[in-house]
């Protein structure tokens, strides 16, 4: 069965599978994936952008891998 995931691009660094992060968000679209997440199973995709500089990025900002992610609390 597929699911469908927030994805939230980072800017740096790199989300590993099973270490805890601390992570700020900023941007709208990145505060709203998280709000959706936590409204189902606090589930979101993170995917490192190619370029830090873009404020907007699309899916060919992004790369093709990602870290599925659960949100334990937000702050």
């Amino acid at each position: 069965m597929e699911k469908v995931v927030p994805v939230i691009p980072i800017r740096d660094g790199i989300i590993f599978p099973n270490t805890d992060s601390v992570l700020t968000f900023g941007r709208p679209k990145s505060l709203a994936a998280l709000e959706t997440s936590f409204k189902h199973e606090r589930i979101v995709c993170f995917v490192l952008q190619k370029n830090s500089r873009v404020n907007d990025p699309t899916t060919n900002d992004l790369y093709s891998i990602g870290t599925l992610s659960r949100i334990e609390r937000m702050i």
